[in-house]
Order: structure tokens, then sequence, then C-alpha cells
């Protein structure tokens, strides 16, 4: 049997053996999947009408969003709607991010969360910044390119509100 093939079965027997063996592992919620009608693709967001990212605001990404939300935190999300992103912005109907009523998040103390904060931080980073970008069909943000789909689409940044000369 070629090399490959034999390290193949050998792994199919492993897992085939380990299933059979003791109790089956925890079960714990998979991330609801993520629709396919109609997503945006390739940075294709931007070029939607307000009528299209409404709807399917409605129709993909808050039913897709709200069960992580409820997942993480079940009393303090056991109603997920529009408002709880986008804040004021329902009201008039811009839906505007970064929504100034969410935390003002720093640049460069970010990963200070993780310290801090590890629940919070790790649901920001490893689950819904992921599935929203990946629902609004963009790259998630790098640090190399300086673009992508990160936490100031959604929080206001610290530092340029403090530089804005009061009203």
């Amino acid at each position: 049997m070629p090399k490959p093939l034999a390290s193949l079965a050998f792994a199919s027997i492993a897992v085939a053996v380990a299933s059979c063996a003791g109790a089956p592992p925890p079960v714990t919620s998979a991330p609801a999947a993520i629709p396919t009608f109609a997503r945006p693709h390739d940075l294709a967001w931007a070029t939607w009408s307000h009528e299209q990212k409404l709807a399917y605001m409605k129709e993909a990404v808050l039913p897709t969003e709200a069960p992580l939300f409820r997942e993480y935190d079940a009393k303090r999300f056991a109603e997920l709607t529009c408002r709880s992103c986008h804040g004021a912005g329902v009201d008039d109907g811009t839906y505007a991010m970064p929504n100034p009523a969410l935390p003002k998040v720093t640049p460069g103390k970010i990963y200070d969360m993780e310290k801090t904060n590890p629940r919070v931080f790790r649901f920001m980073q490893d689950v819904l910044v992921p599935r929203t970008a990946a629902l609004l069909g963009m790259p998630e943000w790098s640090h190399k390119t300086m673009s992508g789909f990160g936490c100031f689409n959604c929080h206001p940044n610290a530092l340029k509100d403090a530089a804005k000369p009061a009203p």
C-alpha cells in the first residue's frame, strides 16, 4: 500500500476505534451555518442599496448571529434586535456604524482586553468578527494590510472620539 494511503487508512481506523471507546465527547452547539442566498461576495456589500442591506441583515445576519450572542450571554441577549448593534441608527433609518453607544475601543490596547476580560475578547475575536466578516463578504481585519472587518466597524475608536472638538 502506498505510504499516503497507508496513513489515511491508519487515521481512519484510529478515528473508528476512538469513537467506540468510552463516552462520547460533550456536545457543544455548532455555529449557525452562513446563509447561502444573496450573500455579498468580494466586498460587494459597499455596492448594495440600503434596501438590499436591510433585507439581508434581517434575513441572514440577525438570525445567524442571534444564537451566537445568546450562547455568549443568554440573559443579556435574550432578544437580539437591530437596535442591539445599530442603536439610535435604527430610529433615523441610517443604521450607521460604528455605533457610538457601543463601548469605545482604544487602538493599541485591544489585546489588553484578552487579559482584563478574556471572555468578551475571545467571543469577539474568535466568534463574532469572523462570522460577521464572512456574512458581509469581507476579509477579517489584517494588521498587515490595515484593512478588513474588525473592531472599529462596530465600536467607536476611543482616540478618534477624544480628538474631536466638543460641540
